[in-house]
């Protein structure tokens, strides 16, 4: 039966749509050796090396910073003892309020009040015992269970 009008070219296309899909057909001439992709293989990212040369380092962020200058002979150095911080240095005052009757101290998120005794407040490596003496105005008197010492602490400034 032969083929009328334009369905000879629909059936054309047809034969050569799956002549170009068989797989595993390769149409164009490669010479030997040559790769047949186009697309270049993937690149892989160079890895990064952090080398910490003291005399020449430099930080990033901060260009201009001695830092690294200073901290020069400290690096072998390993026999370095630092002293623990003092009880009175870890007590920090956070507040004080003042009611009607009688003023509160916040010492290390404790409430005291004037005249107590007696009162545990934990600090990082270990947990004293603190007498409160006087609530002032921006400072409190304490003294730590034990010791005649007395510590006054100060609010921060900008309170």
């Amino acid at each position: 039966m032969p083929l009328r009008g334009g369905s000879w070219s629909i059936s054309l296309a047809l034969v050569l749509a799956s002549l170009i899909m068989v797989p595993g057909m390769s149409y164009a001439a490669v010479a030997p050796g040559f790769a047949t992709s186009t697309n270049p293989p993937p690149a892989i990212p160079p890895k990064a090396v952090f080398a910490d040369n003291l005399p020449t380092g430099r930080d990033p962020f901060f260009p201009d910073s001695t830092r690294v200058a200073r901290g020069q002979g400290q690096a072998g150095n390993t026999n370095v003892i630092t002293p623990a911080p003092s009880l009175s240095s870890q007590l920090v005052l956070k507040g004080i309020s003042s009611g009607k009757q009688r003023r509160l101290a916040i010492i290390n998120n404790v409430t005291l009040a004037e005249g107590e005794t007696k009162v545990p407040i934990r600090l990082d490596s270990e947990t004293v015992v603190v007498n409160c003496l006087e609530v002032r105005d921006y400072s409190v008197k304490i003294s730590l269970e034990g010791s005649k010492e007395v510590i006054e602490l100060r609010l921060r400034k900008g309170f």
